[in-house]
């Protein structure tokens, strides 16, 4: 599943989203995304590969991978720290094995959001680009500092960034879950 945020977004505006993202990536990673459908085989397609883990930043904390986000001269030089080359089936282009990818479109740049597993239901995709939507908004009117002092977790992720009830209900994994209707509930049951 996909979202994406376009506009002429400026660098030090992607450098936000980027450190906040790489800072919640852990976090994210734990929202209930639910899905009707199978998950890729992972000999065909590879899994969604970290951004804050990748080859490149893998084996330094967290201060510096904001340093190295911050000394990115440009929106390639940034790209090139968090979603550098990968080996990839065919078929499948470099950055679309990313969680976040960046596409420099003159004069626009487009913030991609990737995860696993996937949907074909609108309001499950809707709710996405939502979630999305609002962490790369708090991303855009917090300065540099607040990003940075954020502590990943997720009442940070829900109460503080994203606040909106509904979309908590739906994606924290502390609250329960109703069965959403889909191909195998039947009468409220999951089979």
């Amino acid at each position: 599943m996909q979202a994406g945020v376009v506009s002429t977004f400026q660098l030090d505006e992607i450098k936000r989203v980027a450190r906040l993202f790489c800072l919640f990536e852990d976090v994210i990673d734990e929202m209930e995304l639910g899905s009707e459908l199978t998950i890729p085989d992972p000999d065909k397609f590879p899994p969604v590969e970290s951004v804050r883990y990748n080859r490149v930043v893998q084996g330094i904390g967290d201060d510096e991978v904001m340093d190295a986000i911050d000394n990115a001269e440009d929106v390639p030089g940034l790209r090139t720290l968090l979603v550098p080359y990968i080996d990839h089936p065919v078929g499948l282009t470099r950055a679309s094995t990313y969680k976040m990818k960046l596409h420099k479109h003159r004069p626009t740049t487009e913030l991609m959001f990737n995860n696993y597993p996937t949907t074909t239901y609108g309001d499950n995709i809707v709710r996405f680009m939502e979630v999305n939507a609002k962490f790369a908004q708090y991303a855009l009117v917090h300065d540099d500092k607040t990003i940075e002092c954020c502590r990943p977790s997720l009442d940070v992720f829900f109460d503080d960034i994203i606040c909106d009830g509904k979309l908590t209900q739906f994606y924290d994994p502390r609250h329960p879950r109703r069965p959403r209707p889909g191909p195998h509930t039947l009468s409220g049951r999951r089979f």
